[in-house]
């Protein structure tokens, strides 16, 4: 009785391999079988060269200058986008900080203040040592200020320059902590 039980499980896991290798043949033929009048989907990959690989995925600086690019052009949007790409496919670059500068400044200039807010909030806790961080402070409290939470811009903007007070960004939010009032 266990025997039977066995039998048409293997039969079943053997005849599924051959199904399998069945499909793999038929995928790669590409001559049908003799007498055949339907032709089988040829379905290959091209072969990739080292070369090839390097010039389908664009180079790191290459997409950070794209971003930057679209972003001096207006295409905020657009720019986003790219840098958004430049930061998944290069985790690791010393870039990814200022990467994520731009994303907020492209937030910020499509008046999309809270989102601005929150990715610079990323170069300040993400990246602290990064040379972003006063700018992102500075965006930041812009951004506060802009959407009428005048408390939490003076605190950024404080903060600001109490961290970095000899830093053009730091003159910058005095003149901002005047209007402020």
């Amino acid at each position: 009785s266990s025997a039977l039980n066995t039998t048409p499980a293997r039969t079943s896991r053997k005849s599924k391999r051959k199904r399998s290798s069945d499909y793999s043949t038929t995928a790669t033929r590409t001559n049908p079988p003799a007498g055949s009048s339907v032709v089988a989907p040829v379905v290959t990959k091209p072969q990739k060269t080292p070369s090839q690989n390097i010039e389908e995925k664009k180079p790191e600086p290459d997409l950070y200058q794209q971003g930057l690019e679209l972003f001096r052009q207006g295409k905020y949007q657009a720019a986003k986008e790219l840098f958004r790409t430049f930061i998944r496919e290069n985790p690791d670059s010393k870039m990814v900080s200022n990467a994520h500068f731009w994303i907020g400044d492209c937030e910020y200039k499509l008046s999309r203040f809270e989102e601005a807010i929150l990715e610079y909030q990323k170069v300040i806790s993400k990246f602290p040592k990064s040379n972003k961080v006063p700018d992102a402070l500075l965006k930041q409290g812009f951004a506060f200020a802009r959407l009428g939470d005048r408390e939490s811009a003076k605190i950024v903007l404080k903060k600001l320059i109490k961290q970095y007070p000899s830093t053009p960004q730091a003159k910058a939010a005095k003149k901002q902590l005047k209007r402020l009032g």
